[in-house]
């Protein structure tokens, strides 16, 4: 997956959306103003745009569309007008994300060995390995991954608390939610899913409301 990942992308130009990405997360390190790409929240683009702080390059504060929050054309500017090409920034930007992809695969495996053995583990990753949707948005910089990542870390997290209790894991849970808030706007779906997980494992009604409120509590200290 990775080989596929590393090599078709090398060969492909910026999508639309990657520019935004890149040019707003690498100016929330540079900064610390969010007015670009408010739309989504930061981590996804500030795991993204790190490798560029070791460059050298020029941020176009100085341009209009900083005072304009025109994200698009910041994005732009950032990857076209600057000290280093704009292949050598993409192709960094999307190593991180890729290397975001193989983590959640490995997580997955570890997950799934932990509780139903090995030969299905090895299956879950063949399953991620050839799902043509996690090959194709896997190696772009964008939020869609990350979402994905950081929701089963919360929902597996949920179930081990439900199941074994504990505070380190209750911890754990908020920050998996955490993390999952500050990826994608879409982030809510995932709170019906605690509650189905809940109800299969019979939690009581005051474990439950005790549970997802601190969940939520520590999930937004994390945010």
């Amino acid at each position: 997956m990775a080989w596929m990942m590393v090599v078709s992308v090398r060969d492909e130009s910026q999508t639309w959306d990657e520019g935004i990405h890149i040019g707003a997360g690498y100016s929330y390190w540079k900064t610390g103003d969010y007015r670009l790409n408010r739309e989504h929240p930061p981590l996804a683009k500030l795991i993204a745009s790190l490798p560029l702080l070791w460059l050298d390059l020029h941020l176009p504060v100085d341009h209009a569309s900083w005072q304009t929050a025109d994200e698009v054309e910041f994005g732009r500017q950032l990857l076209y007008k600057n000290t280093v090409l704009a292949d050598t920034l993409l192709f960094r930007c999307r190593l991180m994300m890729i290397g975001l992809t193989l983590l959640f695969g490995a997580c997955m495996a570890f997950w799934t060995r932990s509780y139903f053995g090995a030969p299905v583990a090895v299956a879950a990753v063949a399953l991620i390995c050839f799902e043509p949707t996690i090959i194709a948005h896997g190696r772009y910089t964008n939020t869609d991954l990350l979402i994905a990542f950081t929701s089963f870390l919360a929902a597996t997290a949920w179930l081990a608390w439900l199941q074994r209790g504990g505070w380190a894991r209750l911890l754990w849970a908020g920050v998996a939610l955490g993390l999952e808030m500050a990826s994608k706007f879409s982030w809510p779906f995932l709170l019906p899913v605690f509650l189905v997980i809940a109800i299969i494992r019979k939690i009581s009604i005051l474990r439950l409301a005790g549970g997802l409120a601190a969940v939520l509590v520590l999930g937004s200290m994390v945010v």
